[in-house]
Order: C-alpha cells, then sequence, then structure tokens
C-alpha cells in the first residue's frame, strides 16, 4: 500500500508539473486540450489505414456527419471492440489473456479512435 501511495504520488506531482506552465488562464488549458483533442479537424487524415479511412471510400464520413457525431461514432466503436477482451480478461485473468488483452485493445484503438497517427500500429505489432 505504501509503494502504490508512492506510486500515485509521483504520477499526480508529474501531471501537475507538466500542467502547471499552462494554468496561468484558462484560455491556456482550452488550447493545450484543443491541441491534444483535436476534434475540429475531422475523424481522421489523410492516409491512415484504419476503418474510417477504408470506409471513405465508400461513404464521405466528413460530408455526412458533424464532428461531434464522428467523435461519438469513434468513441462507441473503440469502446465495442475492445469491451471483449477485457471482460475476458477480467474473469479469466492469465499472463497470455493479458497479452492478448494488449493486442487487441491497441488494435481496436488503432482501427476505431479519433485521429489515429500510422505510427500508432508499432503498438499492436
Amino acid at each position: 500500500l505504501v509503494l502504490l501511495i508512492k506510486i500515485a504520488f509521483t504520477v499526480v506531482a508529474s501531471f501537475a508539473i507538466c500542467w502547471l506552465p499552462f494554468c496561468t488562464e484558462v484560455e491556456q488549458i482550452l488550447q493545450v486540450l484543443r491541441r491534444l483533442f483535436p476534434i475540429d479537424r475531422g475523424l481522421f487524415e489523410d492516409k491512415v489505414a484504419n476503418i474510417w479511412c477504408s470506409l471513405n471510400v465508400l461513404i464521405k464520413i466528413k460530408n455526412v456527419l458533424s464532428p461531434q457525431t464522428q467523435l461519438k461514432l469513434s468513441f462507441a466503436f473503440t469502446f465495442l471492440t475492445l469491451l471483449p477482451a477485457c471482460i475476458k480478461l477480467t474473469l479469466q485473468p492469465s499472463l497470455r489473456g493479458f497479452k492478448f488483452a494488449l493486442i487487441s485493445c491497441a488494435l481496436s484503438f488503432f482501427l476505431f479512435s479519433f485521429q489515429v497517427h500510422e505510427k500508432s500500429i508499432l503498438l499492436v505489432s
């Protein structure tokens, strides 16, 4: 328990130190959040090999859905595709299951999440 508290304190302190320079004004905090989560740019960039880019060949997603709807759809698909591996790991924990869940969740995020970069496939690899 003491070790857990030390680790938690270290993580929270590191997070606070990283955010401290931006906490002088609310506008700066919002600017950082807009850059971290670029919702206004749309679901995907031009040439990412995830499901949204592939589906865009048939349905022009950026023209049909608003950015907010794209965000919700992306969240729903990402969550639904990583849920089975997480449930199985929770019900039947094992080292092999943990490795499978890591790969499965990484693939879910690569294929369905919002604003995926092509380097994110390296995590799966």
